[in-house]
């Protein structure tokens, strides 16, 4: 052979056919695989442990962890690779379906350690409603640590996963909240014009549906758009429309968000006896055991108004209070 991927597809042509049909199992789980899943999906079960003693002797695998449970691992990456292209590609659709349904009953009472491989593995068997569930997971999962580029990635293919369903109000209200998560991952990263293309297909979605409460967040989202490119009164106008939208609807983290969005521009305009007024309700608002929930915000709310209020109080020559809030943004 003049490859070494030929090399190795000779060497798999004369496996047993239990081994064979072990290794190939095993490349469609990963190139690390559980000994439970491979048990689970295989159709001879009661050799593989004799199959796998044969491929650890080929140097094909070895085993990483004994307890708690039996691992193993490809020794090189291109072994998998080759192994996995010999398989048929409705076959692999079949087979990342077995293995995302047998993780979910083996790891029941763990799925959240698994939400990749399982978003992973239910994408491949176009599985499309548990892909969009276990990409939503991964991708939240990523943001609350701070990893906003996979945040976007797994979040991307729970849209795409999403598209691929029957266009109902559920799936359609699942995008809304998909396009706002899209904007909390996109945020950080500074990618504003890409996370302002998401809000403006939700607040079309939301008309669409007449959902007010959606409405008004995308609304939100869109004035700190205005702002962060410079047009304030653009970001005024909308603010203030929003705001009455809020309060007439009595969503709490629509409203303490739109009186948050509001205020920055009101800052940066010199309008700073509202400014102050609207970030003083704000702080007053989220205090206590639940001030540090996000309200659909990368940022968290209740310091980032503390921050703009004692600005806003400082221009005002008000340093006393402002050294106040400015000392309780600190401690949050």
């Amino acid at each position: 052979p003049n490859t070494v991927q030929a090399v190795i597809r000779s060497r798999i042509d004369r496996l047993d056919r239990y081994s064979r049909e072990s290794l190939c199992l095993a490349s469609v789980i990963g190139r690390e695989f559980a000994r439970k899943i491979l048990e689970q999906i295989s159709a001879s079960s009661e050799r593989m442990g004799q199959a796998l003693e044969t491929l650890k002797l080929l140097e094909l695998i070895q085993q990483t962890q004994v307890v708690p449970e039996a691992s193993y691992m490809f020794r090189h990456v291109i072994t998998q690779e080759v192994t996995y292209e010999t398989l048929l590609k409705q076959k692999r659709k079949e087979l990342h379906l077995a293995v995302g349904m047998a993780m979910e009953e083996i790891y029941t009472d763990r799925m959240e350690e698994f939400y990749e491989m399982l978003a992973y593995h239910f994408w491949r068997g176009e599985e499309w409603d548990r892909a969009y569930t276990y990409n939503r997971e991964a991708g939240l999962k990523a943001q609350s640590l701070s990893a906003y580029i996979e945040a976007h990635k797994f979040l991307e293919a729970a849209l795409m996963s999403l598209k691929k369903l029957p266009r109902t109000r559920t799936h359609l209200e699942r995008e809304i909240d998909l396009r706002f998560n899209m904007r909390s991952a996109l945020f950080p990263l500074g990618r504003h014009d890409d996370w302002a293309d998401h809000i403006r297909a939700a607040e079309s979605l939301a008309n669409e549906m007449n959902d007010t409460a959606s409405l008004a967040r995308a609304y939100n989202y869109l004035c700190s758009h205005h702002w962060i490119h410079g047009r304030h009164q653009e970001a005024i106008s909308l603010g203030e429309k929003n705001l009455q939208l809020a309060q007439s609807i009595g969503d709490f983290s629509v409203e303490v968000t739109s009186k948050f969005h509001l205020g920055i521009p009101l800052l940066y305009t010199g309008n700073i006896d509202r400014q102050v007024a609207l970030h003083r309700e704000v702080a007053l608002q989220l205090s206590g055991p639940t001030a540090l929930k996000r309200h659909g915000l990368s940022s968290v709310p209740a310091i980032t108004a503390r921050g703009y209020l004692a600005w806003g109080l400082a221009e005002l020559g008000n340093f006393d209070e402002a050294g106040v809030w400015a000392q309780e943004a600190l401690e949050l």
